[in-house]
Protein backbone atom coordinates (compact mmCIF):
# COMPACT_ATOMS: atom_id res chain seq x y z
CA UNK A 1 0.00 0.00 0.00
CA UNK A 2 1.02 3.52 -0.65
CA UNK A 3 0.49 6.42 1.75
CA UNK A 4 -0.99 9.51 0.13
CA UNK A 5 -2.16 12.82 1.51
CA UNK A 6 -5.70 13.74 0.55
CA UNK A 7 -7.62 16.93 1.01
CA UNK A 8 -10.84 16.41 2.93
CA UNK A 9 -12.97 16.81 -0.19
CA UNK A 10 -10.99 14.00 -1.88
CA UNK A 11 -11.74 11.44 0.85
CA UNK A 12 -14.11 8.60 0.09
CA UNK A 13 -15.77 5.99 2.23
CA UNK A 14 -13.37 3.11 2.75
CA UNK A 15 -10.19 5.21 2.92
CA UNK A 16 -7.96 3.98 5.76
CA UNK A 17 -6.03 6.40 7.97
CA UNK A 18 -2.27 5.91 7.87
CA UNK A 19 -1.61 7.91 11.05
CA UNK A 20 -3.38 9.06 14.19
CA UNK A 21 -5.41 12.27 13.85
CA UNK A 22 -5.23 14.73 16.76
CA UNK A 23 -7.09 17.97 17.41
CA UNK A 24 -5.32 21.25 18.18
CA UNK A 25 -5.19 20.30 21.88
CA UNK A 26 -3.42 17.01 21.16
CA UNK A 27 -6.50 14.88 21.84
CA UNK A 28 -6.83 11.82 19.63
CA UNK A 29 -9.72 12.19 17.18
CA UNK A 30 -9.22 9.02 15.11
CA UNK A 31 -6.57 6.28 15.36
CA UNK A 32 -4.25 4.99 12.66
CA UNK A 33 -5.97 2.23 10.70
CA UNK A 34 -9.50 3.60 11.11
CA UNK A 35 -11.60 3.08 7.98
CA UNK A 36 -13.52 6.21 7.10
CA UNK A 37 -17.23 6.42 6.44
CA UNK A 38 -19.29 9.47 5.54
CA UNK A 39 -20.06 10.25 9.19
CA UNK A 40 -16.36 10.28 10.12
CA UNK A 41 -15.46 12.42 7.10
CA UNK A 42 -18.10 14.96 8.17
CA UNK A 43 -16.76 14.87 11.73
CA UNK A 44 -13.27 15.66 10.46
CA UNK A 45 -14.67 18.53 8.43
CA UNK A 46 -16.50 19.93 11.48
CA UNK A 47 -13.20 19.86 13.41
CA UNK A 48 -11.47 21.91 10.73
CA UNK A 49 -9.24 19.16 9.40
CA UNK A 50 -8.07 20.12 5.91
CA UNK A 51 -6.11 17.04 4.82
CA UNK A 52 -5.02 13.65 6.12
CA UNK A 53 -2.78 10.79 5.09
CA UNK A 54 -4.50 7.57 4.03
CA UNK A 55 -3.38 4.21 2.74
CA UNK A 56 -4.13 3.83 -0.93
CA UNK A 57 -4.39 0.55 -2.71
CA UNK A 58 -2.35 0.78 -5.87
CA UNK A 59 -2.44 -1.91 -8.50
CA UNK A 60 0.95 -2.19 -10.16
CA UNK A 61 2.03 -4.41 -12.99
CA UNK A 62 4.52 -7.16 -12.10
CA UNK A 63 7.24 -5.14 -13.81
CA UNK A 64 6.41 -1.97 -11.85
CA UNK A 65 6.16 -3.96 -8.63
CA UNK A 66 9.59 -5.50 -9.18
CA UNK A 67 11.05 -2.07 -9.99
CA UNK A 68 9.59 -0.69 -6.75
CA UNK A 69 11.03 -3.61 -4.76
CA UNK A 70 14.45 -2.99 -6.27
CA UNK A 71 14.23 0.73 -5.45
CA UNK A 72 13.49 -0.13 -1.82
CA UNK A 73 16.39 -2.59 -1.65
CA UNK A 74 18.77 -0.11 -3.26
CA UNK A 75 17.72 2.69 -0.91
CA UNK A 76 18.24 0.55 2.19
CA UNK A 77 21.57 -0.78 0.94
CA UNK A 78 22.69 2.80 0.35
CA UNK A 79 21.71 3.84 3.87
CA UNK A 80 23.67 0.92 5.38
CA UNK A 81 26.69 1.20 3.07
CA UNK A 82 29.04 2.44 5.81
CA UNK A 83 28.31 -0.34 8.32
CA UNK A 84 28.49 -3.47 6.16
CA UNK A 85 31.06 -5.14 8.47
CA UNK A 86 28.82 -4.93 11.53
CA UNK A 87 26.69 -8.10 11.97
CA UNK A 88 24.10 -6.34 14.15
CA UNK A 89 23.64 -3.62 11.54
CA UNK A 90 23.33 -6.30 8.85
CA UNK A 91 20.55 -7.95 10.89
CA UNK A 92 18.86 -4.58 11.23
CA UNK A 93 19.18 -4.00 7.49
CA UNK A 94 17.53 -7.36 6.76
CA UNK A 95 14.65 -6.60 9.16
CA UNK A 96 14.07 -3.16 7.68
CA UNK A 97 14.19 -4.52 4.14
CA UNK A 98 11.68 -7.27 4.99
CA UNK A 99 9.38 -4.77 6.68
CA UNK A 100 9.53 -2.25 3.82
CA UNK A 101 8.93 -4.91 1.17
CA UNK A 102 6.01 -6.36 3.11
CA UNK A 103 4.41 -2.94 3.64
CA UNK A 104 5.04 -1.32 0.29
Amino acid sequence: MLVVEKKLEELIEGDELSEDIFDVNGILILPDGKVLDERLIQALESRGVESIKVRAVVHLSEKDLEERRQEIINEIEHRFRNVQGNPLMKDLQVLITEHRLKNQ
